[in-house]
């Protein structure tokens, strides 16, 4: 039977630099060290004819982009062969020409002559080299500045999506926070009140940024057409899930987690893939876990979801969190962990909300630097 992850075919993706920028930078870069093959070609003895001249100036270009391909497109093994041919390649080619006669080509011409052409390449090289490197310049600094636009604008749009939450409704009191890894990020924190029931609802989407972050505004959207009809959440789930299936790729998903809590002092929750709910008993002390037992959203457009019924007392406290919060990784590579982190819950659950939510953020952070999407939402039960 496949694995979670064989099902969500997820793969590796390399960050690729623009062709444009990427093109000049390195044109740019060969005509920058060409002349250093024209000095080179001046200088030794007698001044080379012109065309081992240019020879020369090629080659000492074409080392120089060995060097920078290793380094900007992060392909390190490259420094082996750059190496063996800078070390082996040019006397075996100058040998191989002169052994062809092409050496003598220019010859004829005196060293004054041969000097002005080699300082007319080099000059024309470093001036090529200046021009080009100076519209990389200005490309990416117009790039950056598209960039950093969009990503101001996405930021907008992140805290207009997914704003804390702070809400007194009824019998129930509810305290949420979602802070993104990076400019936009995927997780959402929502809570929706419909007569007298309240949802409350935690969806994590695949991975984080700018495509995480779109997919997250089409989940809250979507729940919030769902929620304006009467439904149950088992409804709710399937919609989503239908929805996720349809317009994400293959290799993304979103887990699931929503509580809908009524004037009776119990509630109905349903998960998709997300961790489990933990429930803080007011009168035991004891946190108990609501496990998930379904796919998460977009993974199987057949997934049959199912919601649960859990009994909550005066008092009780419930905690949705993401998985960035116990993945987070010590500098030694500690993962947090759910227990540690049920632990810290159970230990301090008893408290006011705000005092709770800045312990277990605490913990998190102190552990290790945040490297996912965030987000916690703590639901208590305040009144008969």
């Amino acid at each position: 039977m496949p694995t979670l992850l064989d099902r969500l075919h997820l793969s590796p993706r390399r960050e690729v630099p623009p062709r444009k920028s990427t093109f000049l930078l390195f044109t740019g870069i060969f005509f920058t060290f060409a002349p250093i093959g024209s000095l080179i070609a001046m200088v030794m003895g007698r001044p080379w004819p012109w065309l081992m001249g240019l020879v020369c100036a090629v080659v000492s270009g074409s080392i120089a982009l060995g060097w920078a391909s290793a380094f900007f497109l992060r392909r390190y093994w490259l420094l082996v062969p750059v190496i063996l041919l800078q070390a082996a390649g040019p006397p075996l080619l100058f040998t191989t020409l002169w052994r062809w006669g092409l050496g003598a080509v220019g010859s004829g011409m005196g060293d004054q002559g041969r000097l002005l052409v080699h300082a007319a390449t080099a000059l024309a090289c470093m001036v090529a080299g200046f021009v080009l490197i100076n519209i990389f310049i200005r490309t990416e600094e117009s790039r950056i500045t598209r960039y950093r636009t969009e990503v101001d604008m996405a930021q907008r749009i992140h805290k207009r999506l997914v704003p804390a939450l702070t809400i007194s409704a009824g019998s129930w009191q509810v305290l949420g926070r979602s802070e993104p890894s990076s400019e936009m990020g995927g997780d959402l924190i929502d809570a929706l009140q419909n007569g007298d029931e309240l949802d409350v609802f935690v969806a994590d989407v695949s991975g984080h940024g700018v495509g995480a972050g779109i997919v997250m505004g089409m989940v809250k959207s979507a729940i919030r057409m769902r929620l304006r009809a009467a439904t149950t959440l088992e409804g709710l789930l399937t919609d989503l899930n239908a929805v996720v299936t349809d317009l994400t790729d293959p290799n993304m998903f979103a887990t699931f987690a929503c509580v809908r809590a009524g004037t009776k002092g119990d509630i109905q929750y349903a998960l998709a893939g997300h961790l489990p709910i933990l429930v803080f008993r007011a009168s035991t002390g004891e946190v108990i876990d609501l496990p998930n037992q379904h796919l998460p959203l977009g993974i199987e457009s057949d997934e049959v979801y199912h919601a649960g019924r859990c009994a909550v007392g005066l008092g009780d406290t419930l905690l949705i969190v993401t998985d960035g919060l116990i993945e987070v990784q010590s500098p030694a590579g500690k993962e947090l962990g759910l227990a540690a982190f049920r632990a810290a819950f159970a230990s301090c659950a008893s408290d006011a909300l705000p005092d709770v939510m800045e312990r277990l953020l605490m913990l998190a952070s102190s552990h290790g630097k945040r490297l996912d999407d965030q987000s916690l939402v703590l639901i208590r039960r305040v009144g008969a």
